[in-house]
């Protein structure tokens, strides 16, 4: 079953259910619990070559992708290089500004659009010059149980994200909760970003203009974001 629901309510009760469900969702890979939490996965970013001056050899600086406390061991992100590309770092992500909830039986997962609590010091080039004030981007939640959507009024102007480590098979309870959202779910504790976006936020709040999106493909196939039927949108990353 898949079920979107944005932010303007567009999507609200919009469901396709599949004509038979797998028997079971498949399992995420497991990693080695012992990569510190918030540091990348498979995709880092290049290392800078170290600079040699006589004989004393000082390593160039490389960017600390640690994020800000979200909890103290989960979550990790498994792909951090697009918000290390714009922070230098993994920022802070306990607070943001929630957008959609999508829900897909594929996984299941769970895919939250927000917008970040701040915005980059230095934008990269391909948003020089453009009128631009919030990113945005996906954060997706592999093998889902125990949902509950609880309260969903949105527009919610800023949420908190927890996230507390059930000490089994890497799985994390998960909780964001702000004024006019309650939601709650077990996941494994990796999770996915996608679709990273600039956009100036309109004066009412809303993220209905033009977009910016930082990976090549995004940017030739979207110019702002696409209705809940853009599954390739809305359920990957």
């Amino acid at each position: 079953m898949r079920v979107l629901w944005p932010e303007d309510g567009s999507g609200r009760g919009t469901r396709s259910a599949p004509a038979s469900p797998p028997a079971s969702p498949p399992r995420p890979e497991t990693r080695s619990s012992s990569r510190p939490p918030w540091t990348g996965g498979r995709c880092a970013p290049s290392r800078s070559r170290s600079t040699t001056t006589g004989s004393s050899r000082t390593p160039s600086r490389r960017p600390n992708r640690r994020a800000g406390p979200m909890t103290a061991a989960v979550p990790t992100l498994v792909n951090p290089e697009d918000l290390v590309r714009l922070y230098g770092e993994v920022p802070h992500l306990g607070t943001f500004r929630p957008r959609a909830v999508n829900l897909s039986w594929r996984g299941p997962t769970v895919m939250l659009r927000v917008d970040l609590s701040a915005f980059p010091a230095e934008v990269p080039p391909e948003w020089g010059g453009a009128d631009v004030d919030t990113v945005q981007c996906h954060f997706q939640f592999l093998a889902v149980e125990d949902l509950a959507l609880e309260e969903w009024e949105p527009p919610v102007p800023t949420a908190s994200f927890t996230a507390e480590p059930l000490g089994r098979d890497r799985r994390m309870r998960v909780r964001v909760r702000g004024a006019g959202m309650d939601l709650g779910f077990t996941s494994h504790d990796t999770v996915h970003v996608g679709h990273v976006s600039a956009f100036g936020i309109a004066p009412d709040g809303t993220d209905g203009g033009p977009h910016l999106f930082l990976r090549p493909l995004d940017r030739r196939r979207f110019t702002t974001v696409p209705g809940p039927e853009e599954k390739t949108f809305h359920e990957r990353v």
